[in-house]
């Protein structure tokens, strides 16, 4: 990979514009669920990024910016597979079956078009409430050629637990997005050969809406260090609910 970026600041160091890009270059073997070695293939990822941080009162200062990606090569997911069913079984069910009559054409590999070109608009507005309350609204619009679209909202709170010492986040996040062009829930039919050239099960790329509660706690061990704790819980709409933590140490020198 390779990246760069350049930043100005006009007005006073009041605003900075900063302009990024960057490029990875992947290759990997690809190995599908059944253990198939299919051999070697390659993924490129080309971003470019645009950021405006701006002060707008001495209690108010806010952050937006852009995002355009494009990639190409192998873009599924190889251990993805592909179900079909024929009518007279669930989807359970007709794993089980299939277990027990392995002449049943029953799976396929996910399939996905080679490239994809995606747009982020992203903004964020943070505001001081007294001398140690603070309170943010976030936001993101995505969208790209496979037919995802989504909408972010992210409103959070922080105060000082401990004065100078313990930093505390409350946040709360809402996402939508609609399914991307190439998702089924479910595919039926006698066997995979009538399956569409490009397909997926994938649950992220369907369509689903999720509520996520978190908190965060920043210790300020020292001038130069300092430890994090987050804890997260999400509600999907289909069901994938999750659980995700995580603890950091950060050291300035």
């Amino acid at each position: 990979g390779i990246g760069g970026s350049y930043a100005r600041d006009y007005d006073g160091d009041s605003r900075t514009l900063k302009y990024s890009g960057s490029a990875y270059f992947d290759s990997l073997d690809v190995i599908r669920f059944n253990g198939d070695e299919e051999g070697g293939d390659n993924r490129t990822a080309l971003n470019l990024a645009a950021n405006w941080y701006q002060v707008m009162t001495p209690r108010m200062h806010g952050e937006f910016g852009a995002n355009v990606t494009l990639q190409s090569g192998f873009l599924e997911t190889p251990y993805n597979a592909v179900v079909v069913e024929d009518g007279s079984f669930t989807p359970e069910q007709y794993l089980a079956n299939f277990t027990a009559q392995p002449s049943i054409d029953a799976t396929a590999f996910e399939e996905l078009p080679s490239s994809r070109a995606r747009l982020t608009l992203h903004g964020r507005v943070r505001r001081m409430f007294g001398e140690s309350t603070a309170l943010e609204m976030g936001g993101r619009l995505y969208g790209d050629d496979w037919g995802v679209t989504s909408v972010t909202l992210e409103p959070a709170v922080f105060f000082w637990l401990v004065e100078g010492s313990v930093r505390t986040r409350l946040g709360y996040r809402f996402y939508t997005q609609t399914a991307a062009d190439d998702f089924q829930e479910r595919y039926m039919g006698a066997s995979t050969a009538a399956l569409p050239q490009f397909r997926t099960q994938d649950a992220d790329l369907g369509d689903f809406s999720s509520h996520t509660f978190g908190v965060r706690f920043d210790w300020f061990a020292s001038t130069t260090s300092r430890w994090d704790v987050t804890f997260d819980i999400t509600s999907r709409s289909d069901g994938l609910d999750y659980l995700f933590g995580s603890v950091g140490w950060t050291s300035s020198f």
